[in-house]
């Protein structure tokens, strides 16, 4: 009972929250993914995070699997990156070589769009997503160990 009213708590003052340039992005449903693989150890990990804070997480190699609620705060830090999001313009796809580097694949449901971005360690260093994908895999490493 305390849990549910906690949520119903959190749940209706991140909807009477307001980011600044984008009043209404708490209210509006979105939904991203984030698949990290590649690396020198060959990782196969994936995130999905809803407006609502439902995080489920996946390592396909370990078979290990996380699904939490996130904070407020952790899930406000979220939705401003997210009400920063610009659908981004056709690319060619093709990533800068990089041995052993991550690859990433962020997807991301917003305001009736859905598109992908593709990046590796170099080339998501000059990418506007570069933040939310950091800030999504770090949640995805700290659900998959618990720490979230």
């Amino acid at each position: 009972m305390r849990v549910a009213i906690i949520s119903i708590l959190i749940t209706a003052s991140l909807s009477a929250c307001a980011l600044p340039g984008n009043p209404s992005s708490i209210s509006e449903p979105w939904q991203l993914s984030l698949e990290v693989s590649g690396g020198f150890a060959g990782i196969h990990r994936q995130l999905t995070l809803t407006n609502t804070g439902e995080l489920a997480a996946t390592d396909h190699i370990t078979g290990a699997n996380g699904a939490v609620q996130l904070s407020a705060a952790e899930l406000g830090e979220v939705a401003g990156l997210v009400s920063q999001i610009q659908v981004p313009a056709a690319s060619s796809g093709d990533l800068p070589p990089c041995n052993d580097c991550f690859e990433y694949k962020l997807g991301v449901s917003l305001k009736g769009d859905q598109f992908e971005v593709v990046a590796n360690d170099i080339s998501l260093e000059d990418s506007p997503f570069a933040p939310l994908v950091r800030k999504l895999n770090d949640l995805l490493h700290k659900s998959l160990s618990g720490d979230v």
